[in-house]
């Protein structure tokens, strides 16, 4: 479902192939190193990523987590291997995100460990 969608954005002229190349990288990544277990598992994450870069090419800007939302993150057994994890996929990456979109990805990453 979410290579479709990448190929949907792709067309519709909204995602370039390096980007689309570098989500995809990053969903095979997940998959190999076991974090997750298919690719439906990754669907909202790989989405929030292309929405990311189509926010950072019309440079719009999402708001900071909640600080108790943060809070929640950062006291998860999993939030260091996330920044580890996320380290790691952001060389996969042909693009910068803003720094807000950090703790959006953190979140998804704690919720894959999580559920291993």
């Amino acid at each position: 479902m979410i290579r479709e969608k990448l190929v949907i954005l792709k067309q519709s002229n909204m995602l370039e192939q390096s980007t689309v190349d570098s989500l995809l990288a990053i969903l095979d990544y997940l998959i190999t190193k076991n974090i997750i277990d298919s690719e439906d598992k990754a669907d909202f994450f790989i989405t929030h990523l292309a929405m990311a870069c189509m926010r950072n090419n019309k440079k719009e800007y999402i708001n900071f987590l909640e600080d108790d939302m943060r809070e929640e993150i950062i006291a998860s057994e999993h939030f260091l291997a996330s920044q580890m994890l996320w380290r790691k996929l952001k060389k996969l990456l042909s693009f910068k995100l803003y720094e807000a979109e950090t703790d959006y990805i953190y979140l998804h990453l704690v919720n894959f460990l999580n559920a291993r």
